[in-house]
């Protein structure tokens, strides 16, 4: 069966990771922690980390990863002229930033993000597993929070009507679906 596959692949992955990074492991940290703030914006926002390490002035937020990390390099990217807030996992890591930031009032010096790849880049080597670290600067985090900002204020107004407009994309098709069937809708009841 195909979930006794994934299960034993699943299995062997862990295990491999456990012995490739026991040894380096630090034994102050949290996990699944839930965070809860309300910004001086008065938004609240939420999220739970993976983990969080403390290594004397040094904080790592770590997110595990599956999948290719190969994969995922276009994901990491800060933004830039083609993705203007950046890619989704680098977005990922502001969010969890700021979170952090407005719960513990922390300063950005010492606060270093991880994505922890537990799956090999290689099927063929099982010891090429990939930690990717991105460090957001004050700046990135300004910019960061006029988007949570933004967001937030269409939300309130109930703007869901725009969308990054790729054609793959399935929340652009979902909205001019939903628009041709609101169409459709009115029609009939103006009949």
């Amino acid at each position: 069966m195909e979930i006794n596959k994934f299960e034993k692949y699943g299995q062997e992955c862990l295990k491999n990771y456990y012995q490739k990074y026991v040894q380096d492991w630090h034994l102050d940290f949290e996990i699944e922690k839930q965070i809860k703030v309300c910004t001086t914006e008065g938004i609240h926002l939420n999220g739970r980390f993976d983990k969080i390490e403390f290594l004397n002035s040094e904080i790592h937020i770590i997110d595990y990863k599956t999948g290719n990390p190969k994969k995922a390099e276009a994901k990491l990217l800060p933004p830039n002229h083609k993705e203007p807030h950046g890619g989704s996992y680098w977005r990922q890591a502001a969010f969890y930033y700021l979170l952090f930031l407005e719960e513990r009032k922390h300063s950005m010096t010492h606060l270093q993000f991880i994505f922890d790849f537990i799956e090999p880049e290689t099927p063929f080597n099982k010891d090429a597993l990939i930690k990717k670290s991105i460090i957001i600067s004050s700046a990135e985090i300004e910019e960061f929070k006029k988007i949570v900002v933004d967001v937030w204020q269409k939300i309130k107004q109930h703007d869901f009507k725009t969308g990054c407009g790729k054609p793959e994309c399935y929340w652009c098709e979902f909205v001019k679906t939903n628009e041709l069937n609101q169409a459709i809708l009115n029609e009939n009841v103006e009949e």
